[in-house]
């Protein structure tokens, strides 16, 4: 039984959840949402269907959104959803669930897991013990969920109306396109990359040896997080703040290849009878 689980991350937290659920079900396709993802999508060959994203502000990231707006499903396919945050999910089920239900795509269900807070624009991140308890429940976590999608089990979310409504306004006001302004690089930077290499969003290019940001961030912070030299801060407040990704994500694991990481047709359906190098059978 074939399952596809797209996921959005920037410094591993829902690549990690999405790894272990493909490790759980079996047989499982994963496929990263960048920027490198045509905007519209057909899924066919495949029993269920999972996407894996964060909570931005009780929201979902814009470039999820936008990748949910041009997703076809086979009417059959079993829907789950993911989100990961760092307290509070907010209205991110319902921002899936609204537009999937445009595209006539039934969500069954839904599970929320809290890891580590990677804000670091905002907070500093939490201290070590903590990040490892939060890391260490939601193994267990996702295996429960996992015995659930097995299943083809539904759950449901009722997020208050005002919670919809502060969510939505709060992802405008605290993530603009353009607060990648707020991003410089210090002396520390040797020019190696990275920070282009990981961004979902491919805003950044190196010019003389320095990343230059191009104005249509998501806010992910893979390029602050990962910079192995520390060289990107955010304002003036990160220079004494640490620095977060998933303990058992690798800088490698979060770098986006030149080449497409899946297998698309003439008209952009993605088949789970397509065999690349991507796919985890596992």
């Amino acid at each position: 039984m074939k399952t596809l689980i797209y996921y959005f991350t920037g410094t591993g937290n829902s690549y990690s959840v999405a790894r272990q659920l493909a490790e759980e079900l079996g047989s499982t396709t994963l496929i990263r949402i960048t920027s490198k993802l045509p905007e519209e999508n057909t899924i066919t060959g495949y029993k269920r269907l999972g996407i894996v994203v964060p909570a931005y502000m009780g929201s979902i990231p814009e470039m999820a959104q936008h990748f949910l707006e041009g997703l076809r499903v086979d009417a059959k396919t079993y829907v789950f959803d993911v989100v990961t945050c760092a307290g509070n999910e907010g209205a991110s089920h319902d921002a899936v669930r609204k537009i999937l239900d445009q595209r006539g795509i039934t969500v069954s269900a839904g599970f929320t897991f809290n890891l580590p807070a990677n804000n670091q624009t905002l907070y500093t991140p939490a201290d070590e013990l903590k990040q490892a308890v939060l890391v260490r429940q939601t193994k267990v976590d996702v295996r429960e969920a996992a015995q659930v999608i097995r299943e083809e089990g539904t759950t449901k979310f009722t997020p208050s109306p005002m919670m919809k409504y502060v969510s939505k306004m709060a992802g405008r006001i605290m993530i603009p396109k353009d607060s990648d302004k707020n991003f410089s690089v210090t002396d520390n930077c040797v020019g190696c990359g990275i920070c282009a290499e990981v961004c979902p969003a491919g805003n950044i290019v190196i010019k003389d040896g320095k990343p230059e940001w191009q104005h249509h961030c998501e806010r992910c912070t893979a390029c602050m997080q990962l910079c192995p030299k520390r060289a990107i801060e955010f304002g003036s407040r990160t220079k004494n703040w640490g620095r977060y990704h998933h303990p058992d994500v690798s800088v490698n694991d979060l770098i986006i290849p030149d080449k497409d990481s899946f297998v698309v047709n003439s008209v952009n359906k993605i088949s789970g009878e397509d065999k690349n190098e991507h796919e985890r059978n596992v």
